[in-house]
């Protein structure tokens, strides 16, 4: 399977950005790249290959593929298919995306759409209405336009309409009716899915609020079912994914405390210190010192039996 790196599609290594519309003119096959796509199909029809799966894609289906998720195309014939393409390094836009990561819309599209994709969960991609394709594609243009002239100033131009453009399919997604999780009727299924995507995406600011609209469940109905199919609280499970990853990281990466508590998703440090004492009973400090001074052999440390503290940050 091919791998593309950045250096492959974008010229400035400072600004790792390139958005552009091309005919799809041969197939291609499965191949991953280290850039976040988004694909708007501007015309035609073919067939999207996503992981181990076909899809049918026409004319007004945008998706988002992310990093290192196996995808290509297969054409119909005597059928043109022509795409735009947006292809950033999300690095390089992580504060485009913290803007963004409370939105319900947002998070549905970007994150849990292309996970439930790849769950084989559904079965088609968010299709625009006629009206919602021409906004989308003069946002489009914007972007390929600043790209390609390359004024002064671009950088700024292109995260401002790249913000716009996740703005629009947001409030797009959030009209295109149901909710993502709320097309399995499976109950077990159901909360398996939530905690496999939690585990993928335990650093982003889920909350007990938007986790339940995804499944279309009230916040008590949602956290009664899931306790009993899980045997604790959402809030409960994902701080304990958080602090299992933070324990991780203390013990391999040299990175400053307030920098993991951040990265796993804690935003307040004296927080992520109370939960981390009481779910491994040692501070974060005194855990990394503890392990980096303790032999091979000498085993782990005791992990408590009670269950991590309810809360809701």
């Amino acid at each position: 399977m091919d791998h593309y790196v950045n250096e492959q599609f974008m010229d400035n290594p400072a600004f790792p950005f390139r958005a552009f519309r091309a005919p799809v003119g041969q197939d291609y096959d499965l191949h991953i790249h280290d850039f976040v796509e988004i694909i708007y199909v501007t015309e035609g029809h073919g067939i999207h290959l996503f992981q181990d799966r076909e899809l049918p894609i026409r004319e007004g289906d945008i998706f988002i593929i992310h990093r290192h998720v196996p995808h290509g195309y297969r054409r119909l014939p005597d059928t043109p298919l022509t795409v735009n393409n947006v292809i950033f390094d999300p690095y390089y836009f992580e504060q485009e995306l913290s803007h963004m990561a409370g939105v319900n819309g947002f998070i549905d599209f970007y994150y849990l759409e292309p996970f439930l994709q790849g769950q084989a969960r559904v079965g088609t991609f968010m299709n625009l209405s006629k009206l919602e394709r021409s906004q989308a594609i003069a946002i489009l243009d914007s972007l390929v336009r600043e790209d390609t002239d390359r004024e002064s100033n671009y950088e700024l131009m292109v995260r401002t309409h790249l913000l716009q453009l996740f703005i629009y399919l947001s409030r797009c997604y959030e009209r295109s009716a149901q909710k993502p999780m709320a097309r399995m009727d499976n109950e077990a299924a159901l909360f398996r899915t939530v905690c496999a995507f939690t585990k993928q995406h335990y650093a982003q600011p889920l909350s007990l609020q938007q986790i339940s609209e995804f499944c279309n469940l009230s916040q008590t109905t949602f956290t009664t079912k899931f306790k009993q199919q899980i045997g604790m609280t959402f809030i409960e499970f994902r701080n304990r994914i958080r602090l299992l990853e933070a324990k991780k990281l203390l013990e391999t990466s040299p990175a400053k405390i307030t920098a993991i508590s951040l990265e796993v998703g804690f935003e307040d440090l004296s927080f992520f210190n109370r939960m981390f004492k009481r779910e491994f009973g040692l501070t974060p400090s005194a855990y990394r010192s503890h392990f980096r001074r303790r032999l091979p052999h000498s085993g782990e440390l005791p992990v408590p039996d009670h269950p991590p503290e309810t809360a809701s940050r």
